[in-house]
């Protein structure tokens, strides 16, 4: 049986990916909240349990898909760049079924704050997994849609968190799998048997 029990997680280690364009498939009832339910067994130090999640679909997911146009208009015309992409920046985010946002509540010094958000990151990794065991895609993102304040507002953000990462979720569209190549872990490990040097 625990050779079952690896295989099965091993696999699944294996064969998820980031998925980039998605099917506009509605999620089955009840699924954000296995996927919420399995994050909060994420390892945490001390038991901080830092982690909150906003989960974003229907009409919010419109409006924050709105407002992902309007930041990167303004970033284009900042940084004096076409706005050529805009729009199919917009369509991009609009595809996943909703968005789950992964927020640290920010407290502590900088040691715990490191750990907590290791936490989250982890927490997240969590989703994706169980995502995939249920026949779905994830995409991870960050930048823009998680650092910038109008986000933050939207969101109804307190200013003592912070967004981790926000996850976009459903359906992997068909024949769209980017899969990417991984270096061997044995050319990034160092292996020490020895007495260690003074």
């Amino acid at each position: 049986m625990a050779e079952e029990s690896f295989q099965a997680v091993w696999d699944a280690i294996h064969e998820r990916h980031t998925v980039y364009r998605f099917a506009g498939k509605p999620l089955p009832e009840g699924t954000i909240e296995r996927l919420v339910e399995s994050a909060v067994w994420a390892p945490n130090h001390r038991l901080t349990q830092p982690w909150r999640f906003v989960v974003v679909e229907g009409a919010a997911k419109e409006e924050l898909a709105a407002l992902r146009g309007r930041l990167a208009r303004e970033r284009a015309e900042r940084e004096g760049r076409g706005l050529d992409r805009v729009e199919a920046q917009v369509a991009e985010f609009r595809e996943p079924a909703a968005y789950l946002y992964i927020v640290r509540q920010v407290a502590g010094d900088e040691e715990r704050q490191r750990e907590d958000y290791a936490a989250c990151a982890i927490a997240a990794y969590i989703v994706q997994l169980v995502a995939h065991g249920l026949g779905l895609g994830v995409r991870w993102g960050t930048g823009l849609m998680a650092r910038h304040p109008a986000v933050h507002q939207a969101l109804g953000l307190d200013g003592d968190q912070e967004i981790v990462c926000f996850l976009g979720l459903g359906y992997e569209r068909e024949g769209d799998d980017h899969r990417r190549r991984r270096r061997p872990a044995s050319e990034l490990t160092r292996r020490l048997d020895q007495h260690l040097e003074n």
